[in-house]
């Protein structure tokens, strides 16, 4: 739980600032920010290339 924290502290500030257009920008950062570790780490990443 303790992991999560930061990550529910932002959800209840974007819920209760009504700052709901920023939730699609976190979810694309974090999504590029999962493809950058698997695509540096593991064998999956010379086929991580192609998708670009």
């Amino acid at each position: 739980m303790e992991r999560f924290r930061v990550f529910f502290q932002l959800m209840k500030y974007l819920w209760t600032r009504r700052k709901f257009w920023l939730i699609p920008i976190i979810v694309v950062f974090v999504f590029m920010g999962i493809v950058l570790v698997i695509s540096e780490s593991s064998v999956v990443g010379s086929f991580i290339y192609t998708l670009f």
